[in-house]
């Protein structure tokens, strides 16, 4: 029966192409943006990890409960997401009930030399415990045991894209030394293709972690990641009170180091994807809305074939065909045309995805898991079978006031004449894309607001190179100060520079240092053991004298630094304006002195520099604090970034770089106004996505009420034509088509407006600031459907008003 309804219906659409077509395309829109999203919701988010048993791997914080009230924000977002120490790590691991394993690890990089150009390559330092938890296994070799970890052994596994770029996927580099870091380290393994630490980088090397006397002697010395395997049959929250329970027990314990310390527990999937979750199920929504407008219109096209279909439809009830069994005539159509639609929308999908993935940004975590797989075949042909029963109940529906008495005259009852399912459908669809429509503007308008935002400094015409320095080449911090210095003087002599400095850290780059500082005169004398978190603290960064004038920043009070600001001649600093108005709202800041948690030694305002939205032009401005690169510590690091302005390639400025180091590894230059740029790639992707979708959407929704106003017009053309011959002018009947029109799309407009109301205040997380432009943007997006609306019913109101009467009454 049911292959007797397929052919009945592939003989139907050979007759209409046209309206097979418009409707296999209409789904497959539908289809496809739905299939596309879904994809990627279902490697990020709902796809376990690529590891065994991944439902029972956690990731391990600790908290630190005096954060969580400091008045720093940037303290207060990581209280519950610190590393841990190795000692509490170790007290878990032989205390807990319900851990099977927990393994730690540290990120770094190692810079590879001895084989062409050097390369600085993301690694992890980790123990032998990590491989059980992940239960992950080699290629070829195998991996570390407890004895190379404890003895800090200098051997090495290598990803499978280095080994077969670099050995060409050769298994005799087993045993082949490799200098990194200065030091031989021996090959012992090749890990799987695609192996990474969940949540981390795309690191291509792994060594044994290393313990120094701090990490076996101290419990503060907080640095180390931790992943964990539960037991068999473990729940999170069993997992959760016993580690809790031995954390409790460490802070009783050891109460001077881990007082206010304790641990949380997070599944690993949700660690590594959770922050993407919002995004993917806005843009799951947004699709959900396509594919409902999709249905609408199909619903439409389907209902007016039915009715186009009625007289054959009566016949067929006049020869014995049961009511349901046209249903399932019906149905069979629907499922051909939506089945059809489906695989022109898996198409569409599979070759749209590297597209979606670029424009979703590189942040998006686990992309390599999103691909069409069988699991997203399956959602396909779900949502295809839902779209072709959902499409399918309006036509059924309309065939159940059909009687064999109407066969002679050749009418019979009108359903959709009687019954106003032709505008209900109108008032959903605009309803619906008005909603879509307006989400796009709000967002629009906030990614106006965020793109508006003066970010402090000055991007044009200025190329910034990422340095890292080294440690095994230059281990202590007067030798990295002598490169600095070195490197400035050098870039400041190449022609067509206008300007060269160094920075600690630029805007937009990340979380600096922070520390904590003391006001002279105010605040308790500064103790380097005291508990800062609680009080005053701010960002620290170290610049060299030009860095302001470089950057374009504006000094507000004070001077800047000059060569002069050097240790022995005094301690000097500069703050932002936050900083400035913080601690001295009411006074002058600049000839206050400060002292830090890491020294007691009083340092001296001598200047107030503009506000920069140093963390991003969502984030406003924190407290900031500049320091003359002459006083930069060795806690600052080996990494440090050159700023250099003027009309200068940066393949001249590598090369400056090595004519003072050529064992020296460099990340590609970039600019600063491409880091401005990408800065704003998040809130562009989504909102580029968002009006995308909302553009298919108002297409659709213009094709669907032509559609409806076109089949209503060809169902009226016998009054029409009476009201013409009666003396009707054709401005009336033009006016009379669009007064329907309108009233349905007004009633549509309605119901979007505060479905709109509603969304713009679910988007507020994704919009940056809220204002007046919020109502702006939804009354633009309702005006704009309204136009489409008006469009698509006024050239079939044009139509109508060109009706010969006497053909249209003659043909009754």
């Amino acid at each position: 029966m049911f292959f007797r309804h397929l052919r009945h219906a592939l003989r139907i659409y050979r007759r209409r192409p046209l309206t097979a077509i418009a409707v296999v395309v209409t789904l497959a829109l539908g289809i496809s943006a739905s299939t596309a999203i879904f994809s990627v919701v279902d490697g990020v988010l709902l796809k376990p990890l690529d590891f065994p048993e991944a439902e029972r791997l956690v990731r391990l914080h600790q908290t630190y409960e005096t954060l969580r009230t400091s008045p720093n924000p940037r303290l207060q977002r990581i209280w519950d997401r610190l590393p841990l120490s190795y000692l509490n790590a170790v007290d878990y691991r032989q205390g807990s009930r319900v851990v099977e394993a927990i393994g730690l690890y540290e990120d770094l990089s190692l810079t590879l030399t001895g084989s062409g150009e050097p390369q600085s390559l993301d690694a992890v330092r980790m123990d032998a415990e990590l491989f059980d938890v992940l239960a992950v296994e080699t290629v070829i070799g195998r991996t570390f045991d407890v004895d190379e970890v404890e003895d800090g052994a200098r051997v090495v596994l290598l990803g499978e894209s280095l080994w077969r770029q670099s050995f060409g996927a050769a298994e005799g580099v087993l045993g082949r030394s490799l200098t990194l870091d200065g030091e031989p380290y021996t090959v012992v393994g090749v890990m799987p293709a695609g192996f990474r630490i969940p949540g981390g980088g795309a690191e291509e090397l792994w060594t044994p972690l290393r313990l120094d006397e701090d990490d076996l002697g101290q419990r503060d010395n907080q640095r180390l990641r931790a992943l964990a395997r539960l037991a068999d049959g473990v729940s999170i929250g069993e997992a959760r009170v016993d580690l809790e329970r031995l954390a409790r027990g460490q802070a009783e314990t050891f109460a001077d180091t881990n007082e206010g310390v304790g641990v949380r527990i997070e599944p690993l999937l949700e660690s590594v994807a959770g922050d993407s979750r919002p995004l993917l199920y806005l843009l799951l929504a947004a699709v959900a809305a396509v594919l409902a407008v999709a249905c609408v219109n199909v619903a439409h096209l389907l209902l007016a074939e039915t009715s186009f279909r009625r007289r054959e439809l009566t016949v067929r009830l006049a020869l014995g065909a049961g009511r349901g069994r046209l249903v399932g005539q019906l149905l069979s159509e629907s499922l051909l045309l939506a089945l059809a639609g489906g695989a022109l929308g898996w198409w569409a999908a599979a070759a749209g995805r590297d597209l979606l993935l670029a424009w979703l940004g590189a942040d998006l975590p686990r992309a390599g898991d999103v691909v069409l797989d069988g699991r997203v075949l399956l959602f396909t042909v779900a949502v295809s079978l839902i779209a072709a029963t959902v499409c399918c109940i309006l036509p059924a529906f309309s065939t159940r006031d059909l009687s064999a008495r109407h066969l002679g005259t050749g009418r019979g009852p009108d359903t959709a004449a009687r019954f106003p399912i032709h505008g209900g459908l109108v008032v959903a669809e605009t309803a619906v894309t008005l909603m879509l429509t307006a989400g796009a503007a709000v967002l629009a308008s906030g990614f106006l607001r965020l793109a508006a935002v003066e970010p402090g400094f000055g991007s044009d015409g200025v190329v910034v190179q990422e340095i890292r320095l080294p440690a095994w080449r230059y281990p202590d911090e007067a030798q990295r100060r002598g490169f600095s210095e070195q490197l400035l003087e050098r870039l400041q002599s190449l022609p067509g520079v206008n300007g060269a400095a160094l920075t600690t850290k630029l805007p937009f780059a990340g979380p600096g240092l922070v520390a904590g500082y003391t006001l002279a005169d105010v605040d308790e004398a500064a103790d380097g053991d005291g508990d800062w978190t609680q009080g005053r603290s701010a960002s620290l960064k170290f610049v060299t004298p030009d860095y302001f004038r470089v950057l374009g920043m504006s000094l507000q009070g004070g001077r800047a630094f000059t060569d002069a600001d050097r240790p022995e001649s005094g301690l000097r600093l500069a703050v932002n304006e936050t900083m400035a108005r913080s601690n001295w709202p009411e006074e002058e800041a600049v000839g206050r002195t400060l002292s830090f948690s890491f020294s007691e030694e009083s340092h001296e305002v001598v200047g107030v520099v503009a506000d920069v939205r140093h963390d991003g032009l969502d984030v406003e401005p924190g407290l900031l604090i500049y320091l003359p690169w002459s006083q930069r510590p060795a806690f600052a690091g080996n990494t440090f970034t050159v700023v250099v302005r003027g009309e200068v390639a940066a393949a001249t400025l590598r090369t400056a770089v090595r004519e003072i180091d050529s064992e020296l590894p460099l990340a590609p230059a970039t600019t600063m106004a491409a880091l401005l740029t990408d800065s704003l790639a998040p809130s562009r992707s989504r909102t580029s996505l968002l009006m995308t979708l909302a553009a298919v959407a108002l297409a659709l929704a213009l094709v669907g009420t032509y559609a409806v106003v076109s089949f209503t017009v060809g169902r009226r053309v016998p009054e029409i034509g009476v009201r013409m011959a009666l003396g009707a002018s054709a401005g009336r009947v033009r006016t009379m088509v669009l007064r329907r029109t309108l009233a349905l799309s007004g009633l549509g407009l309605a119901l979007g407006i505060l479905g709109a109301v509603v969304g713009a205040r679910l988007l507020s997380g994704f919009l940056y600031g809220t204002g007046e432009l919020e109502p702006l943007a939804i009354a633009a997006a309702a005006a704009l459907v309204a136009l489409t609306s008006l469009v698509a019913g006024y050239l079939p109101a044009r139509r109508a008003s060109r009706v010969d009467p006497v053909a249209a009454l003659r043909g009754e």
